[in-house]
């Protein structure tokens, strides 16, 4: 099974991203392998926690959805946007693979969506 997380930057955002990449790890039948790939910033706290853990990480430009002054507002935004542009571009994931690879897994349970 292939699994992508994220969070925020921070420890107190990584730290329950792993927790649940563990318990879904520990959840597989012992046939499965539970392949995690870690989207985040290039931050290095991020980068130092998701290297001490084993997982492979990529970086996406990232910013945080606040600021004080306007300007840094709209930096932020572009920021995200410049995120949100490389992921639909993928260059760093392929986005409609990863999709379409979760609906298979979802249908191979026996559960219904929408998509074909």
């Amino acid at each position: 099974m292939r699994l992508a997380l994220s969070g925020g930057g921070t420890g107190g955002h990584v730290y329950p991203a792993l927790s649940i990449a563990g318990a879904l790890g520990r959840a597989l039948p012992s046939s499965d392998r539970l392949d995690v790939l870690y989207l985040g910033s290039a931050n290095r706290a991020e980068r130092e926690i998701i290297r001490h853990a084993g997982i492979e990480m990529r970086s996406v430009q990232a910013a945080p959805m606040r600021g004080r002054m306007p300007w840094e507002m709209a930096a932020n935004a572009v920021k995200i946007a410049a995120g949100m542009a490389q992921l639909r571009a993928g260059k760093v994931v392929d986005g409609e693979k990863a999709v379409d690879e979760v609906l298979r897994g979802i249908r191979r349970r026996g559960r219904k969506t929408k998509r074909a």
